[in-house]
């Protein structure tokens, strides 16, 4: 017997159903998967925020001992012209002494000669 027209159109409108309930399926997989990368993608940017604070903190503490290590070479090197003062203050005293000691054993001879041609 053949279908008639209602038959047809009630198999086309189950067809259409059909495909309909198929179509919503793939966009519900599709959104849900959209979803889930939403989610990672929301999930990177916050490692990733993380990650720049740490970066961000790292270099700070890198600047920080950089200023450090600056402060100490500049009182390093004034320590050593320092040092380099002292030593010349040194030596110039060493030389005023051993010039002292030199006159004062002059002035010792002189008077030890002047006391013997004076006993003459």
């Amino acid at each position: 017997m053949p279908k008639t027209e209602l038959q047809l159109t009630k198999g086309e409108v189950e067809q259409v159903n059909k495909d309909v309930n198929k179509c919503r399926e793939e966009m519900d997989r599709r959104l849900m998967m959209m979803v889930q990368m939403d989610e990672g993608l929301w999930n990177a940017l916050l490692e990733l925020e993380t990650l720049m604070q740490e970066k961000k903190s790292l270099a700070n503490q890198l600047e920080e001992l950089n200023l450090d290590k600056d402060k100490e070479r500049a009182l390093l090197r004034s320590l050593r012209e320092e040092e380099s003062s002292l030593l010349e203050q040194k030596h110039n005293l060493k030389l005023k002494c051993e010039q002292r000691r030199k006159a004062l054993a002059d002035a010792s001879a002189n008077t030890e000669e002047g006391t013997s041609s004076h006993n003459l």
